[in-house]
Parts: C-alpha cells; structure tokens; sequence
C-alpha cells in the first residue's frame, strides 16, 4: 500500500487504511508480497479491529506458492 504523497505506509498507517476500507464496505482484501514482510501478522491485526462490521467475517490464509488464493476466496465467498 502506497501513499500517493508520501510513498510507503508504516505499519500503523497500514493497518489504519485497511481499517478505513472494511468502514466503507469493502468485502475482500487481497494482499501478495514476498515473503517475511509481516502481511500475515499485519492482516490478522486488522482482521480482529475490523471484524465486528460484518455479520459474518473469516480470515483465510494461504502459504503455499502457486496456489490461487483470489480464486479460491471468491468461491468461499460465494
């Protein structure tokens, strides 16, 4: 996630706009980087601040290379 003035996020700033996006209703978020960076730590945080907004929530992790983790979400979506 960038800042179009300020570059990167910090964590907190991070976590702040993932926040601001469950608020405004956003159903899926989807975050791809390399690995050891912390977006399971940082998302799993947010998971729990964020929550209580929807009737009905789960966090869905995967770890293994080559596995196709928005379309396999979308279809526990459905």
């Amino acid at each position: 996630i960038k800042s179009s003035k300020e570059g990167l996020l910090d964590r907190t700033q991070c976590l702040l706009y993932i926040k601001q996006l469950c608020i405004n209703n956003i159903k899926v978020i989807y975050l791809s980087r390399i690995g050891g960076i912390g977006k399971t730590t940082m998302t799993k945080i947010a998971f729990n601040d964020a929550k209580h907004i929807y009737d009905e929530s789960c966090f869905v992790e995967y770890s293994e290379s080559g596995v196709d983790c928005f379309t396999i979400s979308c279809k526990i979506l459905e």
